[in-house]
């Protein structure tokens, strides 16, 4: 019956067991009391409860034995009606107050456990879970590490293929990242131990259920963050993966000005009908006019680019059949020089050249209409670039006016390799992020415990919508539920929601009608002149990656404009100047030729020399055998009587020595060799621009040596001093230590690496021996840099810091106690005086100490020390006795203390009085008691 309200229906409350780690039933905690359960949206909710020390039984106070059954990692199985979730203790800890002792007892969700369980050096690309399989990574994680099963993962979160680099981190770490970047909600069946994976959307259901003023309301927080509005949203993937071929404007960010332009609105002859809160009119009408060019220009560009497109795949195509008929041009150069090698006659490999070159250059002339084409096509883009550019469409004003509401921020995703994907995810993300997050903390009346309310104890549920009005403040939301906090003790209910869309605003409807003005607007800098290379070096860099490195098929080409050409033919060397004359190096064959290749008239082979012309000495001893000697141009012979006759052959010898010369100095001095020169002070090479790049001999005058000017030296191994020192420094390949300093032919200093990182290690060279290193470091105690004294073996030795002053900011951690020489006082920062110095109490013993007030009840009072405290000193014993001192603040009392116990002791007053007074107490630390002035060496002063 609509309107019924069953009597007979109680509230239900909560009951706490208490259970062993295989989830014996050890105890229910009937007596505990202030429990309070946090629901939060990340899935480990919290669980905390207290319980007294002391219980009535049977009408008297006596000792709770449950108190010292609750132990840490020990469970609590926690019901309430059909509900049964299990948590784990992680804080029992002891509290006494005013003379009342309470265990106050923590807990999280069963899955805390996961915390414990640890994944190392995990390196995979894979889907999130495999159903069939084991191919996935919950499969290789949860599942193989631990006892819990998984129950249901939404279809699209299962199949999301997500890369894994991690070195160290927690299993609930990890499946937290997991549904972080699926946009998934861990839910956990801790009975079953059992993990789901939903989407948001399947968990939200809107109930219908209200909190207004009058209606279980009792107080409301509004706090709305504009902090983190953000309008521009630079978007990143995985190995830095941007969306610029995926945008139009090719830019690597969006934007979206859409809550700065709220409740901007015009008629469609722009006639202003509401104005924005905060732009100018002119802004909004300059915004949505780029935006309106933007789709215009967007479906102009995406025709022009098909058809770049197009044309660069046959241009790839016609380039890959130019590279083929160069290669067979090539072979046929190999027939050539084959054929001159062995004198036989060549001309008909010189017809099929002409012929091979003459479909080069039509091969050439194809690719050069393309290109042609694609520079047309160029023009083209280059005018709707220009066209959208910001200042061609805002002006100098609005500019700046528009530079007020950019709020950046770079969104990153490192699991997505997919440009499109990459973009879709970047819409999704701005949409969150554009407009301020309201977030709202309301505290109602507890209705779970009243009959009367019994049609909405359903309807608070984690995800779920709720509607809250408060008309005063103008509050009318429909909000998604993020968190509550159920303290039944004291009946109240803290509700958290947060991303609120607030019904009474027209934005949300405002915002659909925008949702296409996400921009992606025209960079104002020089940037936006790279705007069209980044398809062309995609497809440059692809190419790379994508062929194999033919050596037959290409050439590698150096020198100052291509001089020197390295090829299957060979190495062959020209002049630009002269391109007719050439010298080419192949195997058992170097040749010179001056006719671009045709014919090779001077030749260095295997079995000797052939030359039209040889300029040079003979020397002592040379025996020429030939069956004639021609000496002019016009083939003049030896006369009769040359040889015989000495001067007529001196004569000879003469002016062939004269025609060397002349030969040595046209050919050598002074000349360039494809920008190689040789003179009185040495070897240099000039660049195109006739810069001096290189010199060797006399860089500078009476300086020796080799000068690389805006150039580099590559080596093996580069020593400094003279050849055969024993003191030098030595940049080598060594990877470990490719720097090193030598003294006495000892190593004294290296700089290289150490495990993963770099690494500086110094060593004495007199014994040498190691004496320190400075190196990152990540273990136990973090990850950071080390400063490690030792030596070779591995035994640490003593470190100096030595200076006027010593800077530590951070905390600073000593194993195996401490030495100070001096004072070692903490500056305190006064109000009035400044950082004034105090110093600590000094004994000789190591004695701690505590103090507090107390109240003398009937004269009496005992005092229980702190457990914690207690675990830190030495009993109180024979040669460990507690030093107890009592101060009146009620200047009448006669104290004494009447009795120590192992955890307390009992103050009296001589006469029974009353009143308020101090006590300290100090004991021996543990582990400390037959210590006394130890005796210490300390180091000489500096």
């Amino acid at each position: 019956m609509l309107g019924y309200i069953n009597k007979s229906l109680k509230p239900e409350k909560s009951r706490l067991f208490l259970c062993k780690p295989n989830r014996e039933t050890v105890a229910e905690l009937s007596e505990a009391y202030a429990k309070k359960l946090n629901t939060i949206n990340n899935g480990i909710h919290e669980l905390s409860f207290k319980v007294p020390f002391v219980i009535e039984k049977n009408k008297e106070f006596v000792r709770n034995p449950n108190v010292d059954l609750i132990r840490g990692h020990y469970l609590i199985r926690y019901e309430k009606g059909n509900e049964k979730q299990y948590f784990i203790i992680d804080k029992p800890k002891n509290t006494a107050d005013s003379g009342r002792e309470i265990k106050d007892v923590h807990c999280f969700l069963l899955p805390f456990e996961l915390n414990r369980k640890m994944i190392r050096d995990y390196k995979v690309s894979k889907r999130i879970y495999d159903s069939v399989g084991s191919s996935g990574i919950l499969n290789e994680t949860l599942l193989s590490k631990t006892n819990w099963t998984i129950g249901y993962i939404d279809a699209d979160i299962a199949l999301k293929v997500r890369t894994m680099d991690v070195s160290e981190q927690s299993l609930i770490e990890l499946i937290d990242d997991i549904c972080r970047t699926t946009n998934g909600v861990a839910q956990w069946d801790t009975v079953n131990k059992r993990l789901s994976i939903y989407k948001l959307e399947s968990l939200s259901h809107d109930m219908g259920f209200s909190i207004e003023y009058g209606k279980y309301l009792k107080s409301i927080i509004e706090e709305p963050d504009f902090s983190n509005v953000v309008t521009r949203l630079h978007i990143y993937g995985k190995n830095g993966l941007s969306i610029n071929n995926k945008n139009f404007t090719q830019e690597s960010y969006i934007e979206d000005f859409t809550y700065y332009m709220y409740p901007f609105e015009r008629d469609v002859n722009k006639n202003v009908i509401n104005h924005s809160n905060y732009m100018s009119d002119e802004l909004c009408h300059a915004l949505l006019d780029y935006q309106i060019l933007l789709d215009q220009k967007k479906s102009e560009y995406e025709t022009l680019s098909n058809d770049k497109g197009n044309l660069e795949l046959d241009l790839t195509i016609k380039t890959d059949e130019l590279e083929y008929l160069q290669l067979q041009l090539g072979f046929i150069w190999n027939d050539i020089d084959r054929y001159n090698a062995q004198g036989w006659d060549a001309s008909f490999l010189i017809t099929d050249k002409t012929n091979k070159e003459n479909e080069i250059a039509a091969k050439q002339a194809e690719i050069n209409q393309i290109n042609s084409q694609i520079a047309t096509i160029n023009t083209s883009i280059q005018a709707i670039k220009d066209a959208i550019a910001i200042e061609n469409n805002f002006s100098a004003d609005l500019i700046a006016e528009r530079e007020n509401f950019i709020n950046e921020k770079i969104w990153t995703d490192n699991n997505i390799d997919d440009e499109y994907q990459l973009y879709q995810a970047g819409l999704t993300q701005l949409d969150k992020v554009k407009q301020p997050t309201i977030a709202y903390k309301v505290d109602i009346v507890d209705f779970l415990k009243v009959v009367e309310c019994q049609r909405d104890w359903d309807k608070l549920n984690l995800f779920d919508y709720v509607t809250i009005r408060y008309p005063n403040l103008n509050i009318n939301i429909k909000a998604m539920i993020v968190g509550f906090e159920h303290d039944e003790d004291s009946n109240t209910i803290n509700v958290e929601i947060t991303n609120a869309k607030d019904i009474n605003s027209n934005f949300l409807k405002y915002k659909d009608f925008m949702k296409k003005f996400t921009s992606t607007s025209r960079r104002l800098d020089m940037s936006q002149y790279k705007w069209d290379k980044s398809e062309e070096n995609e497809s440059n860099i692809n190419k790379i990656i994508n062929e194999a490195f033919d050596a037959t098929a290409r050439e590698i080409k150096a020198g100052v404009d291509q001089s020197v050409n390295i090829s299957e033919r060979g190495i062959i060397i020209t002049d630009p100047n002269f391109p007719d004359n050439m010298l080419i190096a192949q195997a058992g064959v170097l040749a010179i030729s001056n006719d671009g290749g045709l014919s090779w008239k001077h030749a260095v082979k295997k079995d000797g020399i052939v030359a039209e012309n040889i300029f040079g000495k003979l020397g002592a001893f040379v025996q020429v055998r030939a069956d004639s000697i021609i000496l002019g141009d016009n083939g003049e012979k030896l006369s009769d009587g040359v040889i015989e006759n000495s001067s007529t052959w001196n004569g000879a010898v003469t002016t062939a020595n004269d025609a060397w010369n002349a030969a040595q100095n046209a050919i050598q001095k002074g000349v360039s060799y494809s920008s190689a020169f040789i003179d009185n002070t040495g070897i240099y090479v000039k660049d195109g621009a006739g810069e001096e790049r290189v010199r060797l001999g006399e860089y500078e005058s009476n300086q020796y040596g080799i000068k690389v000017t805006k150039g580099k030296i590559y080596g093996t191994y580069i020593q400094s001093g003279e050849e055969g020192s024993s003191n030098y420094i030595a940049l080598s390949s060594n990877g470990s230590e490719p720097l090193s300093v030598v003294a006495n032919g000892e190593n004294a200093l290296h700089v290289g690496t150490w495990g993963n990182g770099g690494s500086i290690q110094f060593s004495r060279y007199d014994i040498d021996d190691l004496r320190g290193q400075i190196y990152p470091h990540d273990d136990q105690r973090g990850d950071g840099l080390r400063i490690h004294a030792r030596n070779g073996s591995g035994s640490s030795l003593p470190l100096h810091l030595w200076g006027s002053d010593v800077y530590i900011d951070g905390r600073a951690f000593f194993y195996d106690g401490i030495v100070v020489i001096g004072d070692k006082p903490a500056a305190v920062e006064t109000e009035n005086y400044g950082y004034r110095l105090l110093f600590a109490h000094e004994m000789p013993q190591n004695k701690f100490s505590d103090e507090g007030f107390a109240e003398l009840v009937n004269g009496q009072v005992k005092i229980t020390l702190d457990p914690i405290f207690l675990e830190t000193i030495e009993p109180n014993d024979i040669g460990t006795e507690w030093f107890i001192k009592l101060h009146n603040t009620d200047t009448y009392l006669n104290l004494r203390v009447k009795e120590i116990g192992d955890n307390y002791f009992v103050v009296e007053e001589k006469d029974g009085l009353n009143g308020k007074f101090i006590w300290s107490l100090s004991g021996i630390r543990k582990g400390y008691k037959d210590r006394r002035l130890d005796i210490v060496d300390i180091p000489i002063s500096n």
